[in-house]
């Protein structure tokens, strides 16, 4: 699958996605901070911007390369679409077996989900 990245939005703009992501319910209950090595949470893909500020579980997230094998828990970005707003977020979490998707919208300079599916496998 080939990632997919809207014409550079704002990092902020970004930035409130992914922490709305994370933030969700649904998907926060496999980020299991009380497991060794998962805080900070490490994210991937070549669709995460620089620069971004997230926090989760009172530490900045981390991007990083992934490495093969990959043995860390890393939450890998397939994609990151963010045009006005709207966004679409979809993510692998392999240490967990997860996949999941998003869509958002922006109302009142506040990020909120409208549909999500995650399905662990």
């Amino acid at each position: 699958m080939t990632p997919v990245f809207a014409q550079a939005p704002a990092v902020d703009a970004v930035s409130q996605v992914v922490q709305t992501v994370l933030d969700c319910p649904k998907f926060e209950v496999f980020l299991h901070p009380e497991v060794e090595g998962r805080i900070p949470l490490l994210v991937a893909g070549s669709v995460v911007p620089d620069g971004l500020r997230v926090v989760k579980y009172g530490k900045n997230i981390v991007k990083v390369v992934l490495r093969e094998p990959e043995t860390r828990a890393v939450i890998v970005f397939d994609e990151l679409l963010v045009v006005g707003n709207d966004a679409k977020v979809r993510i692998l979490y392999p240490a967990e077996g997860v996949s999941a998707s998003f869509t958002l919208r922006n109302s009142s300079d506040a990020w909120s989900i409208t549909s999500s599916q995650v399905i662990e496998q």
